[in-house]
């Protein structure tokens, strides 16, 4: 089974081109070993691509064109006209750019064909390694019988104690689990958790097959499905297929050690071992945990999407995500409200410049990106020499294209009330630290397709809120 941990140490150190010669056999293996390594490398390489191309843009200011430098990317010396296309980059710079994440998809596309002799791109991985293992992407009415924990929170492995209510947990390989109370459930890695009483559902997207539940009696194994699984207090499993296929594995004195359960099959295992036999339980007396919407925003790397928004932004803190949740949907923009980015491009602190209007009326779906780290400094975590910051970095691909985003303090302000869910949710309505701080090395990159957003922050412990509002084409 893939420890997608170890993976992320691999990938994060071939990123560096640190790779020991005893680590990229290690690596190699897993390739060759499982789809989903090389998927997960495929993502990554993708998103460093897309990094290195547009920073190629921007600091490509050296590179000789018909004598003379390349503009700086969205530079104040820019012709004004170039600056009213939405800070787009030079065409030159653009070419340059085109090439390079051409070069590296390639390289890296060709490594996971052939994963033999290969060297390594030539790319800079800032982001530490998450420490979390899942986060807790929605709750209902949720009564903690132990630890409490709240909505967004990065969860290490941990018990999960509920008496009532639900919580959904998305897991790091995208796996979500819906727990119904009462429920104890214990998350233990990215593609496992154990529930030892109680209801659960889970859907696996692909990508992240192989994900499981263990229990006392039966260890259920996704081969790419939904399913529920209900633990009595006796230990007793039943276990339902409501989508796709899954393995069980019971105890080693069984008759039946390994099943395949098909779609409608439903299964019960007794905790001490001996044949299985049909379940009573239906498919209505499981969480019902509903598919993804087709048009439901895609993350990578450190984004999080929430399922629901939360009811204040006060506490919504995390080390490990950029947290993100729809505002509104279908709401009217007018043509005055002000925006910072309406174009394709990289777009800098140093190349800011003060909100304008949107000069044009729409109808749109908007999503906020928070980032607030906890109250106080974790020293598990790696910090740079100063010991309170982190970047954090990480994409969202929408199904409709960006109308706008607002990033800066004046803008986000402006637009609570018409784009936010109410001046009560945004305690820190008019902090000078709220967006993106002009002094930190952040950037923003929107595809040409107006339809990928990525974000490159630097994030500062105890100080301040990073946050991105983005209006979005409503259907």
């Amino acid at each position: 089974m893939l420890d997608l941990q170890r993976l992320n140490v691999l990938l994060d150190r071939y990123w560096d081109t640190v790779l020991t010669p005893e680590e990229r056999a290690e690596l190699e293996d897993m390739f060759r070993a499982t789809a989903q390594a090389r998927e997960y490398f495929w993502r990554t390489a993708k998103w460093h691509a897309a990094m290195r191309a547009w920073g190629e843009a921007d600091w490509g200011q050296s590179v000789p064109v018909g004598g003379s430098a390349i503009p700086a990317l969205c530079d104040p010396a820019t012709p004004a006209p170039d600056r009213d296309r939405g800070l787009s980059p030079p065409r030159a710079a653009v070419w340059l750019a085109i090439v390079t994440a051409s070069a590296a998809l390639a390289a890296a596309s060709w490594w996971v064909a052939d994963a033999g002799w290969w060297q390594p791109v030539a790319f800079a991985q800032e982001a530490p390694v998450p420490r979390h293992v899942a986060v807790i992407t929605a709750m209902e009415d949720v009564a903690w019988g132990g630890e409490s924990f709240s909505l967004g929170q990065a969860l290490p492995p941990c018990r999960l104690d509920i008496e009532s209510g639900s919580a959904e947990v998305t897991f790091a390989s995208g796996a979500r689990v819906l727990l119904r109370g009462p429920v104890e459930f214990r998350v233990l890695s990215p593609l496992r958790g154990e529930l030892i009483r109680g209801d659960l559902a889970a859907r696996v997207p692909p990508g992240a097959e192989g994900f499981v539940v263990d229990t006392p009696s039966v260890e259920v194994v996704d081969l790419g499905t939904a399913f529920g699984v209900r633990v009595g207090d006796d230990g007793t499993a039943d276990v339902r297929v409501f989508e796709g296929v899954v393995e069980t594995r019971a105890e080693a004195s069984s008759t039946e050690a390994f099943m395949r359960l098909e779609q409608d099959m439903a299964r019960r295992f007794l905790p001490q071992g001996g044949p299985s036999f049909e379940s009573p339980a239906t498919s209505d007396q499981f969480p019902v945990l509903i598919p993804d919407a087709p048009d439901r925003p895609v993350t990578s790397g450190a984004i999080e999407l929430l399922r629901s928004p939360p009811p204040t932004l006060a506490g919504l803190e995390s080390d490990d995500f950029i947290l993100m949740y729809q505002e509104r949907a279908g709401a009217p923009v007018s043509a005055d409200c002000l925006v910072d980015i309406v174009a394709p491009g990289l777009y800098a602190n140093r190349s800011r410049r003060p909100p304008r209007p949107l000069n044009k009326e729409a109808r749109v779906d908007s999503y906020l990106l928070h980032c607030d780290t906890l109250p106080r400094p974790n020293q598990q975590r790696p910090r740079d020499k100063r010991g309170a910051e982190m970047r954090l970095e990480g994409a969202v691909t929408f199904s409709r294209p960006v109308v706008a985003v607002l990033y800066q303090r004046a803008s986000l302000d402006a637009s609570d009330d018409t784009l936010g869910q109410g001046a009560a949710a945004y305690p820190n309505r008019g902090d000078p630290f709220r967006g993106i701080e002009p002094f930190d090395s952040d950037k923003i990159v929107l595809s040409g397709d107006r339809k990928t957003l990525s974000l490159s922050l630097l994030v500062r412990a105890q100080k301040g809120r990073d946050q991105v509002r983005v209006l979005v084409e409503a259907d």
